[in-house]
């Protein structure tokens, strides 16, 4: 069975709600005549901007880590044909293969931030 998601990038937005905020992320293809929809990590309680209480800051980086799945998917992906490629080199015992395993490997882990790419 094949899953795919949604392509990113998702944002995340904090927004207020009737009985505190929600980390908001996407957009998402809608529903129920929506153009689109976002899922929301929600926080019950007073709306406070930077809080320092355990649960917030616990709630703010789940909501960063759901939004960044796209990018997370497309890490695990580059990886998976670098590594490919390193098993192809050493089926083939050819060390010029080899040598380009080896920079397919260092490229896929390059952090993010030296390729230009932002977090």
């Amino acid at each position: 069975m094949t899953t795919t998601h949604t392509p990113g990038p998702w944002t995340l937005e904090t927004v207020r709600t009737s009985v505190g905020h929600c980390h908001q992320i996407g957009p998402f293809p809608g529903s129920c005549g929506r153009k689109v929809g976002y899922a929301c990590v929600y926080v019950d309680g007073q709306y406070a901007p930077n809080a320092q209480n355990g649960n917030e800051k616990e709630l703010l980086a789940n909501a960063r880590l759901i939004a960044s799945a796209p990018d997370t998917a497309a890490e695990r992906d580059r990886l998976k044909t670098a590594c490919e490629a390193v098993q192809h080199a050493i089926k083939l015992d050819d060390p010029a293969m080899l040598k380009v395993a080896g920079t397919l490997v260092d490229a896929a882990l390059t952090p993010r931030q030296s390729r230009g790419v932002s977090p």
